[in-house]
């Protein structure tokens, strides 16, 4: 698979994820309404997990592409780093 690929693969999946996560806060309002606060809780804090884990698939897909740029290995963004 190329770097481009992997980079969309990973970018879809963090979109996917993100829907996910917001699909179970909406989930979590609900059990919230219908008084089940052990329940809401619980899917709240699957949901921030979800969250986290579309955070790192995307700064993972930023990274494989800041790597793959070819400025990335000019002598000015070395010193950056």
């Amino acid at each position: 698979m190329s770097n481009s690929a992997l980079i969309t693969k990973l970018r879809q999946k963090a979109l996917e994820t993100l829907r996910e996560s917001s699909e179970m806060f909406e989930k979590s309002l609900l059990l919230l309404k219908d008084g089940k606060h052990d329940e809401a809780q619980e899917m709240q804090e699957l949901a921030r997990q979800k969250r986290s884990d579309s955070s790192y698939l995307m700064v993972e897909a930023n990274r494989l592409e800041e790597d793959q740029s070819p400025s990335h290995s000019s002598p000015s963004t070395q010193r950056l780093k």
